[in-house]
């Protein structure tokens, strides 16, 4: 009986299999499955499964042209067998354009002609100039920063200034939706021939377009002729170069909200001849980055609708001034900025992020040298932080033999005042050059007044802070700070970590407690070398030595338990109302 069972089970499941399924399919149905295909390679080859496939793929939505790591394993690795792949697909993308172009419209084109490798990615033989046809299909989301190691996927020569422009023409014309175009870098003997530079496509109907094109020459259409940017959302343009004959204000037009209405990511890097960046985006631009645009010399930006700004490599004479008339960017509802400045003062490109999360990080300097080192980049980054309400700033003092001989001068005024921040954490950092010790009350509480609405103070002091012996240095300035009240009249909750009994900062804690009314407590932590001094030169405790200042001092953390030597005291005001400044010793 079991045995009929399973007979009459199988029969219907082995005629289940025998049913060509596929065929039955519409053409519909099939151009979708083709369009999934990560290669148009694969796509043609599907013209081998029968008759009716013969011809499909001329009409598939999509087709990618791109090169990866497999290419490398393909084959030999000759050179002549590598150009000779180049070669075909570069022609490959021609004949296939070409026989699209009295047929259907693509959905979605990419050309890829570039590898990207980070390190310890896979790496290419030795005759790595050329690359075979290999297509992957990456399909990214967002805008990403390209990696810096790119490696040749066809020989330079063989992609001319002309098919670029007719492959740009064809996505202008038959692309409805994507267009993806990222070439080598232009062998400079085809960039001197002096032909005619490609047009930027212009069309109704693309709602991503994203073009590195290896610094080729790029002439930007007038708007008022060129169809315009309607369907648009998603825009990338690389490595291009512009020509001084206004074609930077002719983008600019093209992407203002007239021409580009529904544009919500924009990228625009390494752009040579944008000058003028004059930007009138529409509400829906959510994402702007500015990325390497070196000859920038004025940037105005209105976005009502962004929420995240990036700017690297922008040079230095343009943001360390930040004035009105060369920086202007007008975008109330930042929530993310990352501006990577290149200054040589921070030994390098020195981020500064406000995270999306309203947190902000940045760096300033204390003093420096008239008309060479500014904090201009930072108050402008600060300008900008509405967002945030919690701030990390390195303050960093330079006092080394070279600028000591100079006349430098306080750069903590080049910061605005600044009332969206209650959560101020200030890391003391002087450098390492730093001749002898420095004050660094004077600087730090300057700073402290800068962001009088804050509610917690967080104060990480550098262990080579201390009394200076110089009288004239310019660490103690202004004099008479102490006695100078800072309006914090929110200040709830200080901690200070890394104390040392010097005056200064015995003063800076004398100043924070007077100025603040309303503060509940304070806790100062010792650093560990004045604990490890006193105990081993006079085996005693080490003692805050703070005055009481209207409060009391306890001690709250110990070294070994708490019948050890006390690590942090804690400050907090007297039930009754506070007197003058007290003369009791902890």
């Amino acid at each position: 009986m079991d045995t009929e069972i399973t007979q009459e089970t199988a029969a219907p499941a082995a005629a289940a299999a025998d049913v060509d399924i596929i065929s039955d399919l519409t053409n519909d149905v099939l151009l979708i499955i083709l369009g999934l295909l990560p290669a148009a390679r694969d796509v043609v080859r599907t013209s081998a499964l029968s008759t009716r496939w013969r011809h499909l793929w001329t009409r598939a939505p999509a087709l990618r042209f791109d090169v990866g790591p497999r290419s490398w394993r393909l084959g030999g690795c000759g050179a002549t067998d590598e150009a000779a792949a180049a070669a075909r697909l570069v022609e490959a993308v021609d004949s296939v354009l070409a026989r699209r172009e009295g047929g259907a419209d693509v959905k979605d084109l990419e050309i890829n002609l570039v590898h990207h490798r980070s390190d310890g990615g896979d790496r290419p033989p030795m005759c790595h100039r050329y690359a075979a046809m290999f297509v992957s299909s990456p399909s990214p989301s967002r805008h990403r920063e390209e990696p810096r190691c790119d490696l040749l996927a066809v020989p330079l020569d063989v992609v001319t200034p002309a098919r670029v422009a007719a492959w740009l023409r064809f996505a202008e014309r038959r692309v409805a939706g994507s267009f993806s175009l990222r070439l080598p870098a232009l062998s400079r003997r085809i960039a001197a021939a002096g032909s005619p530079p490609a047009v930027l496509p212009c069309s109704e109907r693309l709602h991503t377009m994203r073009l590195a094109l290896g610094g080729a020459d790029l002439a930007v259409p007038d708007a008022v002729a060129a169809a315009a940017y309607r369907s648009l959302t998603d825009l990338l343009l690389s490595k291009v170069s512009l020509d001084d004959d206004g074609d930077d204000l002719r983008l600019c037009s093209l992407l203002s909200s007239a021409s580009c209405p529904n544009l919500r990511r924009l990228e625009l890097s390494d752009i040579d001849g944008l000058i003028n960046l004059r930007l009138d985006a529409a509400a829906t631009l959510e994402v702007l980055r500015l990325i390497g645009l070196r000859h920038m010399e004025q940037m105005e930006v209105d976005a009502p609708g962004l929420r995240e700004l990036v700017l690297k490599r922008i040079y230095a004479h343009l943001m360390a001034a930040a004035s009105a008339s060369s920086v202007r960017i007008a975008a109330p509802g930042l929530q993310a900025l990352t501006y990577e400045y290149d200054y040589a003062c921070w030994g390098g490109a020195f981020p500064m992020v406000l995270d999306g999360e309203r947190t902000a990080k940045l760096q300033v300097l204390s003093h420096g040298v008239p008309d060479k080192d500014n904090n201009g980049a930072a108050a402008w980054f600060l300008q900008h932080c509405a967002a945030a309400n919690r701030l990390y700033v390195v303050l960093k003092m330079e006092f080394d033999e070279e600028k000591m001989e100079e006349d430098i001068e306080d750069l903590i005024k080049d910061i605005p005042e600044v009332l969206n921040i209650t959560d101020l954490r200030i890391t003391v950092a002087i450098s390492t050059g730093t001749v002898d010790t420095h004050a660094i009350g004077a600087s730090v509480t300057k700073l402290i007044a800068k962001f009088r609405r804050i509610e917690y103070l967080s104060i990480d002091i550098d262990k080579k802070a201390g009394d200076c012996i110089n009288f004239d240095c310019k660490c103690e300035q202004h004099k008479g700070w102490s006695n100078k009240m800072i309006p914090l009249d929110h200040l709830r909750m200080v901690d200070i970590h890394d104390f040392l009994p010097f005056n200064d900062q015995i003063e800076l804690v004398c100043a924070l407690i007077a100025s603040a009314p309303a503060l509940e407590k304070m806790i100062v932590a010792l650093h560990e070398s004045y604990e490890e001094t006193r105990e081993r030169t006079n085996n005693m405790e080490a003692y805050l030595c703070i005055p009481s200042c209207g409060g009391r001092w306890t001690p709250c953390a110990w070294n070994g338990g708490k019948f050890g030597s006390a690590t942090k005291y804690e400050w907090k005001p007297c039930k009754r109302k506070r007197s003058e400044e007290g003369v009791e010793k902890v």
